[in-house]
């Protein structure tokens, strides 16, 4: 895709009748219906301050997926959304309450069977500048903070156990939490039974059900790619995407996954590019492209880098042709107003299609697009059993009941 198309997409022709904006929904104010074995949950947490995914799989497998604090910078230069659902707590506290909340009724209760980093930047881990001391001597911020709080079983990162990918000094330029979360990791795993695992572009397994994996043959979860490598389709065979690693930024080294319940497919890829970026030494990041033509379509997209200008490609969503899209949303353009407009734009793929929002500080930049938004919130997609049916919630982000404000009709795939 060219440069210029990838900043300047024009608003005025992509949206066609059948992708019709968002009514305005009657508030429902129930509380979420309990998760039943069978039930594939993924609850987009909306913090106010980066990603953080909490999925609860068929068997009750639980899972976090990030967990970003990216501080008060942005908000103080009223750029960035405030703490929600406010700020007698932490993020990282917040996070580990809602986790309490909505595993209480699954065999994993309270825990983490899994944490999944998809790379090492502030609003996916947390940073250090606003870290609250701890009493076992590290600091607590976003996924620190959320891990003294509840059990993780296992933490899979992109780069242990000798953080040198590609190489330490390169590894570290943007992973400014590394010392804090170096201590916290070593200080889990010797004292909590905590295990530790590079993620494996390519594997399908590393992502497992650990309850009752037999009863549900129809799950897998596919590791598409990561440190600058993409998943061939073929067995776990991988290849590069870059020609210098040198040039990589650590947006570049996310890591994605694709989950399959069924029918049901859900894209996860952390912040990977999907074209140039000028402020960028590489001109080569239009990784989306060969990351989505391997993972084909999907159900539902979580968007890449929360929605901003160099995401969104035509190309990756003319291969992934998601039927609801979701924007974990920090900062007042995210997402792009461009990005919005392309993913409404049913030339790149026909048929109706969702958007859906966790913060509204994107309002007034977006302007008359925000609304085909649905309301703002906690974004949860549940796939029912079988994986061929599946809905949408959002739940109240501003207080803490996390009360339903708005669902969708129950989808047949």
């Amino acid at each position: 895709m060219k440069y210029l198309y990838c900043l300047f997409v024009a608003v005025a022709t992509t949206v066609s009748a059948c992708s019709s904006k968002a009514e305005e929904p009657e508030t429902v104010h129930e509380s979420l219906p309990a998760w039943q074995e069978g039930y594939m949950d993924i609850h987009h947490i909306a913090t106010g301050r980066g990603d953080a995914i909490l999925a609860i799989l068929p068997d009750g497998t639980t899972w976090l997926q990030d967990a970003g604090d990216c501080g008060p910078s942005w908000y103080s230069t009223g750029q960035g959304c405030p703490v929600l659902p406010n700020s007698s707590k932490s993020v990282g506290e917040w996070i580990a309450d809602y986790v309490k909340h909505f595993t209480a009724g699954t065999p994993s209760a309270g825990e983490l069977d899994y944490a999944w980093l998809t790379h090492f930047h502030g609003d996916h881990i947390g940073t250090a500048d606003n870290a609250l001391n701890g009493d076992k001597g590290y600091k607590l911020t976003g996924i620190t903070m959320v891990g003294d709080r509840v059990k993780i079983h296992k933490l899979v990162d992109r780069a242990w156990p000798d953080y040198n990918i590609p190489t330490e000094e390169l590894c570290k330029r943007e992973f400014y939490l590394y010392g804090e979360y170096k201590k916290f990791t070593d200080w889990q795993t010797a004292n909590n039974g905590m295990e530790m695992e590079r993620f494996e572009v390519g594997a399908e397994n590393q992502f497992k059900m650990v309850h009752n994996p037999g009863a549900w043959p129809d799950f897998s979860v596919r590791n598409l790619c990561g440190n600058g490598y993409v998943w061939t389709g073929t067995g776990t065979s991988t290849e590069k995407m870059y020609t210098d690693a040198s040039k990589l930024d650590e947006n570049m080294y996310s890591c994605g996954v694709v989950i399959q319940y069924g029918k049901f497919r859900y894209w996860n890829c952390g912040d990977i590019p999907g074209c140039n970026w000028p402020d960028y030494a590489s001109q080569e990041r239009t990784f989306e492209t060969p990351v989505s033509k391997v993972c084909g379509p999907v159900t539902v997209m979580k968007l890449d880098h929360h929605g901003t200008f160099d995401t969104t490609s035509e190309e990756c969503l003319g291969n992934l042709r998601p039927k609801a899209m979701i924007a974990l949303s920090s900062h007042i353009r995210q997402p792009y107003k461009d990005q919005v407009a392309r993913m409404m734009d049913e030339n790149i793929y026909p048929g109706e299609r969702e958007l859906y929002v966790t913060t509204d500080c994107s309002r007034n930049e977006l302007g008359d697009l925000f609304s085909y938004f649905k309301p703002a919130g906690h974004i949860v997609v549940r796939v029912y059993e079988g994986g061929t049916k599946w809905q949408m919630f959002v739940l109240d982000s501003k207080t803490a009941d996390c009360d339903v404000i708005y669902k969708s009709d129950i989808k047949t795939l």
